[in-house]
């Protein structure tokens, strides 16, 4: 049966009256952002927490809904979920097409970490509850966190028996169905299974003949176990398997594609009889008006993923604390392709696969040393960390049959020789051969982290403590990378000469010399000092300062590493075109970046008042980061490096009130003032704002609902959320305008929890 009770949901944390009527107050919401389970407005640390139940009233399916009623996050759903869903923290996080990078914000579902958060980008299946931790989070979670941590907590087995199914229908055929059952299965042993189908057709036309834009087909299942051995003694273990299969990403719509294609010149004819005739279609393709939901490409795109998944976690109380073990191992494989030149023009294909194995051993030990809140106790939390992650990537460009033309026209005009000369004095090759692959290249990348932390809190007096929390990271990444259409770099400059002499002449740098057993190896010191005072007891004042890093590492592109032979090198190249550096390649040879680091200070109030009815938090930050990890398209390819430093400055605020004891509402507002260094690698200006870092952002909730006879209840949900102007992307000028949605939903649902 349906299940819907009694809501209680707010932006940031869940809002739900307390049973008695009278009793207008809102619910004490329990987190783990340190280790332990705390009252988020006991925690020091700025956190928005969201149980399932406010997920489902505010249509959050999945972690891109998140930035709808948390504004201090930016979810990007890039055309490739390996390295192009950046997750954003008030302005930070890593934006780069780079498979090496991991993000800025660390990405946990039930404590095991994901390494890139588009393995975390499928729709959410049974979800507890999702905290939204903010700044750096360098001790207890470890590397990574520079901007912050996304965990997401599946719902447990319940001791009664449970069972719920969640329908939806909508535009575009959407078709969403959830459901779990939990219940005992013996004295000791309880469990749950949840089950999700979530499909809807694409909602941008493809002006090729293939399916639709942005559609979803994504499927998961999750099975788990409790065992209860008494009080001192609980295991839990998750299985989880999910798979999607989309028409989705590459390219955007026909403003974004006119204005970055290959036009211009004597392109425009080429391009317009090319593309009609790939189309078979009379529109001009070149001026399709801006207003147009449409996409040009050639190539139908997809996005294959296919993610399994165990975990062990073990929980034993002793006497001297409570000691746990998590133990978790994924399995996550990714088939991305499309049209790599994102228009009409059929100059090529890229396809990518991906396979990542991952093992992680968390082993910790809390306890409590004295009378926990009285003055002189100690609260702790010490631990070891280890995992492994075996990640395998296989990139295949193909020509496509207007690259011979493009190339024909393109070269000869920028030498100023004719067509049949310049061709005869490069060595009389094709300028590009249709079917026949550019580059296919392989990359390994195995990381090993290793990890030590200690986190304690020292009652001084009943109402101040201070806060201490140091971690040691060491992390070794050992990168191999094999050249698949010939082991021999003369070779593959002597066949790209022959068949693709277009693009040896660019120096694209599709795939490169191997590279065998090449090691990277980083250590760091991460650690936080704060403070928290309780003025009373419904009001902590806290702050402080914390240092956090992102490890270096090795990158994952041709273009780092010595690139691939190029024609560049070529004196009549040289002569002729003015292109070539006299390295025989096109790049530079070093494949490392180094360490990115942050330096943060905080101070924020967190306040329940009249009676426990309104709730208001807000924080004041300053973030000054160094050595940013950057992967810049130079051309031909992306150049991996470290640049810059960068400031992030801002405030948060966060209100919640209980109206009535059926009318709860919440307003959530965040400020940024961000902008990169002076060393900042070009095209962008120095001192520019960072990329996704609109200066304003908010969201407004309403939640109202009213008991209705039938054990039904009636329910209005209002949701909006405004984002303010922001650069899409770090070689971009153009800023996306200011925007806000609104989300409302009325309905009436089962209560199966009222006698």
């Amino acid at each position: 049966m349906s299940h819907r009770g009694p809501a209680g949901a707010g932006l940031a944390v869940l809002l739900a009256v307390c049973p008695p009527v009278e009793a207008v107050v809102l619910e004490e919401i329990i987190v783990t952002a340190q280790k332990r389970e705390q009252s988020v407005q006991d925690v020091p640390v700025a956190i928005t927490a969201l149980s399932g139940e406010m997920m489902l009233d505010r249509n959050v399916y999945d972690i891109v809904d998140l930035e709808r009623v948390v504004p201090s996050i930016r979810v990007i759903a890039g055309y490739n979920r390996a390295n192009g869903t950046p997750l954003i923290i008030r302005g930070q996080g890593t934006l780069a097409a780079q498979p090496a990078f991991e993000g800025s914000v660390g990405t946990y579902i039930d404590g095991i970490y994901r390494s890139r958060p588009g393995m975390a980008l499928a729709s959410l299946l049974d979800v507890g509850r999702v905290e939204v931790v903010r700044g750096p989070q360098g001790t207890l979670f470890g590397k990574n966190t520079t901007a912050g941590a996304l965990t997401i907590n599946s719902a447990e087995p319940a001791r009664d028996f449970d069972a719920a199914i969640e329908l939806t229908a909508g535009d575009y055929d959407r078709r969403r169905v959830t459901g779990h059952v939990t219940g005992p299965l013996g004295e000791h042993l309880s469990a749950r299974l949840a089950v999700l189908s979530d499909e809807r057709d694409g909602f941008t036309e493809a002006v090729f003949a293939h399916d639709d834009y942005g559609d979803l087909n994504n499927q998961a299942a999750r099975l788990s176990f409790l065992w209860e051995g008494g009080e001192t003694l609980a295991a839990k273990l998750i299985l989880d398997y999910s798979e999607s299969d989309e028409v989705c990403c590459f390219g955007g719509s026909v403003p974004y594609q006119r204005e970055n294609s290959l036009l211009g010149g004597p392109f425009n004819d080429y391009y317009r009889e090319a593309a009609q005739a790939n189309f078979n279609t009379d529109i001009d393709l070149i001026n399709l008006p801006s207003s147009a939901r449409r996409n040009q490409n050639n190539v139908e795109p997809s996005n294959e993923a296919e993610d399994a998944g165990v975990v062990l976690d073990v929980q034993y109380t002793t006497g001297i604390g409570e000691i746990r073990s998590v133990t978790g191992w994924r399995d996550w494989q990714y088939t991305s392709a499309g049209d790599f030149d994102f228009g009409p023009v059929d100059i090529g294909e890229l396809l990518e696969d991906y396979d990542v194995d991952f093992y992680s051993q968390e082993l910790t030990l809390s306890g409590t040393l004295g009378e926990s809140g009285e003055a002189g106790s100690v609260d702790y939390v010490a631990g070891l960390y280890y995992a492994f992650e075996d990640y395998e990537q296989l990139r295949t460009f193909n020509a496509g049959p207007d690259q011979n033309g493009i190339w024909e026209l393109f070269w000869p005009a920028q030498a100023g020789v004719p067509e049949p000369l310049l061709r005869t004095l490069l060595g009389g090759g094709a300028w590009a051969t249709a079917g026949e692959p550019i580059g296919d290249v392989f990359h390994n990348l195995e990381t090993e982290t290793g990890a030590a932390f200690v986190h304690v809190t020292w009652a001084l007096t009943e109402q101040f403590a201070l806060i201490a929390g140091l971690r040691y990271t060491d992390e070794e990444k050992t990168l191999d990378r094999l050249n698949l259409l010939f082991s021999d770099v003369a070779d593959f400059s002597a066949y790209m000469q022959e068949f693709m002499l277009g693009g040896y002449v660019l120096g694209a740098n599709i795939a490169g010399p191997d590279i065998h057993n090449l090691t990277y190896r980083d250590d760091e010191w991460t650690y936080d000092l704060k403070f928290q005072y309780f003025a009373s007891p419904d009001t902590q004042v806290y702050g402080g300062f914390s240092h956090g890093f992102k490890s270096g590492g090795i990158g994952m592109d041709p273009e780092s590493g010595g690139g691939q032979p190029s024609g560049q090198n070529s004196a009549l190249i040289q002569q002729l075109l003015g292109l070539g550096n006299g390295t025989g390649f096109a790049d530079r040879e070093d494949p490392t970046y180094d360490s990115e680091f942050v330096d943060a200070w905080e101070i924020g109030v967190k306040s329940d008042y009249q009676g426990g009815r309104g709730r208001l938090n807000a924080a004041l930050f300053y973030s000054d980061i160094e050595d940013i990890q950057f992967s810049v398209f130079s051309g031909t390819g992306f150049s991996v490096f470290n640049a810059s430093s960068a400031e992030v400055f801002g405030f948060e605020l966060e209100n919640f009130y209980a109206l009535t004891p059926n009318l709860l509402l919440s307003l959530s507002v965040t400020y940024l003032d961000t902008q990169y260094g002076d060393d900042i690698p070009e095209p962008a200006p120095p001192g520019r704002e960072l990329t996704q870092a609109p200066q304003w952002a908010g969201a407004l909730n309403v939640t109202y609902e009213q008991p209705l006879p039938g054990d039904l209840t009636g329910f209005i949900h209002l949701n909006w959320s405004y984002r303010d102007d922001a650069y899409v992307a770090y070689d971009f000028t153009d800023r996306e305008p200011s925007y806000d949605l609104v989300n409302l939903q009325v309905g009436i649902g089962g209560d199966t929890s009222r006698p």
